[in-house]
């Protein structure tokens, strides 16, 4: 094999590889956090299993009997039985706006923070304080 050929081959496969790692997706969504315990529950129309990402935008839910525990950092949220939200990333932590049901938010006390969002009315948590409480959506609830 002559050295232009050669040359040319080496040229083809680097302009291969280049054009394969420019096709290949780049997820849009960061990775906001990870499904710790998932019970009959949803991300978007399918199943969710423990450990699953998290991405900002998702939209996820729970059946009757059902519950998703999500840990954003030192955050926690756990959605409830019968409950649905979307979930989205912010610069301190997390946005929950909660569609249906209840979500339990558990925070650090620090600098990391969740707001949660329903009915109209905006949850947050004091930043520089360990807290936790629950949040319910009084629309669309069947409880």
């Amino acid at each position: 094999m002559n050295i232009a050929t050669r040359s040319l081959l080496t040229a083809a496969f680097f302009a291969a590889i280049a054009c394969a790692i420019l096709a290949t997706p780049q997820n849009q969504n960061p990775a906001l956090g990870l499904a710790a315990k998932a019970q009959n529950a949803q991300v978007g129309n399918a199943a969710i299993t423990d450990g699953a990402t998290i991405y900002s935008g998702d939209y996820l839910s729970t059946g009757q009997n059902g519950s998703l525990f999500i840990r954003i950092g030192a955050l926690s949220l756990e959605l409830q039985a019968s409950s649905s939200m979307h979930i989205y990333s912010a610069p301190y932590g997390a946005i929950a706006e909660l569609d249906s049901g209840s979500v339990v938010y558990t925070t650090p006390g620090t600098l990391q923070n969740v707001v949660i969002v329903a009915d109209d009315v905006r949850v947050t948590p004091t930043i520089s304080t360990a807290d936790m409480g629950r949040v319910r959506s009084e629309e669309n609830t069947s409880e």
